[in-house]
């Protein structure tokens, strides 16, 4: 089974994965545009972004504090900071990267996994 996480090791149905280097290992890793159409397509589907003033799927946080992704408060549709789209993906939930996973096949990995994966 492949994992998926943030940063992502991708299933064979997500795009081609973007080495990040800046890591002692090079993880392949989910983009701010490809989580920003994954938002989308759940938005249609009517799933919110919010239950109670909890976050479900992703953070909504100020480009200034790192945030990449927006939602316009009219449409509801989600953007990428212009110049970032292929940037990984930060502020997502736990449900939201699991969500992303299951979405595409995968699952997040278990926390020894995920140990091993990180050294």
């Amino acid at each position: 089974m492949d994992y998926l996480g943030f940063p992502l090791v991708s299933s064979a149905g997500c795009a081609a994965p973007r080495r990040h280097s800046s890591r002692r290992h090079h993880w392949p890793w989910i983009s701010s545009a490809e989580y920003a159409r994954f938002l989308n397509t759940l938005s249609r589907a009517g799933q919110p972004n919010s239950h109670h003033g909890t976050y479900l799927l992703a953070c909504e946080m100020p480009h200034e504090r790192g945030g990449r992704l927006h939602p316009d408060r009219h449409t509801g549709a989600w953007a990428v900071s212009p110049g970032y789209e292929d940037y990984p993906v930060y502020w997502v939930t736990w449900v939201g990267a699991a969500a992303f996973a299951a979405r595409n096949g995968a699952r997040l990995p278990a926390q020894a996994a995920q140990a091993e994966l990180t050294g």
